[in-house]
């Protein structure tokens, strides 16, 4: 009689080291190609669209994203990218796709720049799918190594998963709690740069909807404060910038808020998002049928 053996530590080891970097070029390959349906057909149903990097992602997959979307009835998408991702590379995404957002949320750490990572030009230049679909499956096999307890996938590799629905990534392989405080007195940074408010303007006006209807903010680090370079762009562009200001929040590694602090951040960020989000209407428009 033949047993269905299991994979042992090892063998587990070497497939999630080969998969390491594909959760995050699979992410930007389903989505610039539409590989992944449900996801895409999300980011088009969106009311409001967050836009930004891995910072944004930890920082609105939180409840508190979740409760204030809900009680509002508003869907939802959080549409950030590793690798310190610019703008452009979700901006291209959105221009394959037919957004009906009314709110956008921009954090805007590095994201008004043409830089684009090597995974991002790596999904753009591909012609065949073939090989997205080979790392959709091979996520996948990762997936299921690490719920069946084999490796502890989170410590070891920081694995993230997201929720096909909302964008929104899932704490539960990636460490909590942060050991990295934010400072007092942060330096501040200098003042946004022409060549970055110029982009800051091209990109805003690809949302196409009034202005605003864009909200950018940002979080703090450990490095620098970049809450007035992003109220200068705000105001350069006309957007709107809600930007909470909060003592004791913990990074896990001097930029992306832990669990606790993300939670707290995006708390106060949505009391006060309120108010922008009624004057370009987001809140008041009836909610469109689902398609």
């Amino acid at each position: 009689m033949r047993t269905r053996s299991l994979p042992t530590t090892s063998t587990a080891l070497i497939a999630l080291h080969r998969l390491k970097r594909c959760r995050a070029e699979q992410r930007r390959g389903a989505d610039y190609k539409h590989l992944e349906p449900e996801a895409i057909a999300s980011v088009e149903r969106a009311d409001v669209l967050v836009l930004g990097s891995s910072i944004s992602q930890m920082t609105f997959s939180t409840e508190e994203a979740a409760s204030y979307f809900g009680r509002h009835k508003l869907r939802y998408h959080v549409m950030g990218f590793g690798y310190t991702e610019g703008g452009k590379f979700g901006l291209a995404v959105l221009s394959t796709a037919v957004p009906h957002a009314r709110l956008y949320i921009i954090h805007t750490y590095q994201f008004f720049s043409d830089f684009i990572s090597k995974p991002g030009e790596d999904a753009m230049q591909m012609s065949s799918t073939g090989i997205h679909l080979r790392k959709k499956y091979g996520v996948r096999l990762a997936h299921w190594i690490c719920e069946y307890r084999w490796v502890k996938c989170g410590e070891m590799f920081g694995s993230i998963y997201r929720d096909r629905a909302t964008g929104t990534w899932a704490w539960s392989y990636f460490p909590v709690s942060g050991t990295k405080p934010i400072p007092q007195n942060v330096a501040m940074a200098a003042a946004p740069t022409p060549d970055t408010l110029a982009t800051a303007e091209k990109m805003a006006s690809a949302l196409r909807v009034p202005r605003e209807c864009i909200v950018v903010t940002i979080t703090p680090n450990v490095d620098v404060d970049l809450s007035d370079q992003t109220r200068r762009i705000a105001e350069h562009i006309g957007a709107i910038a809600v930007i909470p200001q909060l003592d004791g929040l913990v990074t896990l590694d001097g930029y992306h808020l832990d669990k606790a602090s993300s939670e707290r951040w995006s708390s106060a960020f949505f009391s006060a998002l309120d108010g922008a989000a009624a004057r370009c209407g987001a809140l008041e428009a009836p909610r469109a049928e689902l398609r």
